[in-house]
């Protein structure tokens, strides 16, 4: 059996993927969201490497290298990302700030674990209610 290891199992891995589970596709803010908030947060969910959650850094100008949109759109996305619980703020960023690194905000990701804190998962996506009219 080439491909497997002496227990039968396989060699192989699965390599690096962003997990998309039902429960957030079937959450109410997903479904809420439109295409580009979503590609927007592949693009944060793809700086994940297991171990960086909360050290997310990623500004509206870093998205516009990867989606072909405007930083603003973009600025916005992100906005809406953490509006609807998908994204959590964990360190500010802008003009002001003082320090050389580090210029973009930095962002956890609401599905696993803070690797910063040591917060568990908020899922806070799936508490969000669309505001009525």
């Amino acid at each position: 059996m080439a491909g497997h290891n002496k227990t039968g199992r396989s060699k192989r891995t699965l390599g690096n993927f962003v997990p998309l589970e039902h429960y957030l596709l079937d959450s109410p803010a997903w479904e809420s969201l439109h295409p580009t908030p979503r590609a927007v947060y592949l693009v944060v969910a793809q700086r994940y490497n297991g171990s960086n959650n909360g050290r997310l850094a990623m500004s509206g100008r870093q998205v516009t290298e990867v989606v072909p949109i405007s930083r603003q759109t973009a600025t916005r996305a992100l906005a809406e990302l953490v509006d609807k619980g998908f994204l959590d703020v964990v360190k500010m960023s802008g003009f002001n700030m003082k320090s050389r690194e580090g210029r973009a905000p930095e962002y956890r990701l609401n599905i696993t674990r803070c690797d910063v804190t040591g917060q568990l998962p908020s899922k806070a996506f799936l508490r969000w209610k669309p505001k009525s009219i």
